[in-house]
């Protein structure tokens, strides 16, 4: 769906908050803006940047007012030196949506551009997904679990148990201290 779920704002921005001198930061499907704005509650001044590959979201939900620049574009098309200075990159409901093989790409490779590390977040196990108002980009094409993470080298953040199960982590820069 194009919103993350409605539990992991306040662990997202408790953790967030416990970094400093943020400057930039990337929120990779944009979506409905939520992630966006649960930044700018953190870190009002800092410079957000997104991507999102479905361009009606942007007005429909009016993304574009939490935002300084949104790309339009297939995360995967995005030029490395869009990350340039970037602190933070936040790919939250996310990776489900490519097949597990170019999610695992798309995280080594945006690990690796980031300062200060990633922060992921999927549904855990089983969640199949269709299309959502048109966008074939929502359909959930992997399933990922709280093992599949820690096998990254992924600090949990917060997991949500039960139906709708889901989960936050933090995957520090490539040579990037915990």
């Amino acid at each position: 769906m194009p919103w993350s779920h409605g539990d992991n704002k306040w662990p997202l921005k408790q953790f967030l908050s416990t970094f400093d001198g943020v400057a930039r930061v990337v929120d990779v499907g944009v979506g409905w803006g939520d992630i966006g704005r649960a930044v700018r509650e953190v870190w009002p001044q800092v410079e957000l940047l997104g991507i999102e590959v479905w361009q009606p979201y942007l007005e429909r939900h009016d993304c574009r007012a939490a935002y300084d620049y949104i790309a339009v574009q297939d995360l995967r098309k995005v030029q490395d030196v869009f990350w340039a200075g970037v602190d933070w990159t936040l790919w939250i409901d996310g990776p489900e949506h490519l097949t597990r093989e170019a999610a695992l790409v798309e995280v080594a490779r945006l690990r690796r551009l980031r300062r200060l590390g990633l922060v992921v977040g999927t549904p855990l196990g089983e969640a199949p997904h269709g299309a959502w108002e048109g966008n074939e980009a929502e359909t959930h094409r992997s399933t990922w679990t709280e093992a599949d993470w820690e096998a990254l080298g992924a600090d949990v953040i917060w997991t949500m148990a039960g139906e709708g199960a889901c989960g936050l982590w933090w995957l520090p820069a490539d040579g990037g201290e915990r």
